[in-house]
Parts: structure tokens; C-alpha cells; sequence
């Protein structure tokens, strides 16, 4: 990944590890920050989603499996 600040939901999946699938369902919910400018195409910036991820890791330390990530 270069330095790139604003990611594809390719991009962002690769960068984090998550399925479409689960990036799509944590968009959903607005667990995860991300931005729609067009209403179609999901957008993140890269600093937000190293701020979520810090977060998420701090609140829980011993998820390394993203299928273990629950949105309650």
C-alpha cells in the first residue's frame, strides 16, 4: 500500500484483512468510517480506518480474527 490517503473498498480490504463482506456489514452498521460521495461507491480514509483499528484493539486486545469482530 502507498501512501495513499483515500482507499477503495478493495484497497481497504487488503489493508486490513477483512472480506467485502464484512467491511460491507461494518459500513452498514457505522462500526467502521467511511464515506459514500456518490451514494454507490464506498470510499475511507486511510488515517480514520488506522485510528479505528487502533481503537478496536485497545477495547479488545485479543481479537486477531476479524469473523470474532460483533457490532452489539
Amino acid at each position: 500500500m502507498n501512501n495513499k490517503n483515500i482507499l477503495t473498498l478493495d484497497e481497504v480490504v487488503s489493508y486490513i484483512g477483512f472480506s467485502q463482506k464484512q467491511i460491507y456489514m461494518l459500513t452498514s452498521t457505522r462500526v467502521i468510517p467511511h464515506y459514500k460521495p456518490s451514494g454507490r461507491k464506498l470510499f475511507f480514509k486511510k488515517d480514520e480506518i488506522d485510528e479505528w483499528k487502533q481503537k478496536r484493539l485497545e477495547k479488545q486486545p485479543y481479537l486477531t480474527n476479524p469473523l470474532s469482530y460483533s457490532v452489539a
